[in-house]
């Protein structure tokens, strides 16, 4: 699981990720320098982070 964290979110703590670890056996928190709409208004960064979760690594692909 991967839980990105905007730090100067108004409305959600990033208190609400205490605990997690302990219940949570594969965890990665990211915390991200914004608010509450960091991921629509930095799309490109939510992507990036998300991509480094999702993707497994391997081999750049080659064009042709």
């Amino acid at each position: 699981m991967h839980v990105m964290v905007p730090l100067h979110d108004p409305f959600l703590s990033p208190r609400l990720t205490d605990g997690l670890r302990e219940e949570v056996r594969d965890l990665r928190i990211s915390p991200v320098d914004g608010g509450h709409w960091w991921p629509t208004e930095n799309s490109d960064a939510f992507c990036r982070l998300l991509r480094q979760t999702t993707i497994p690594p391997g081999p750049p692909n080659k064009p042709g």
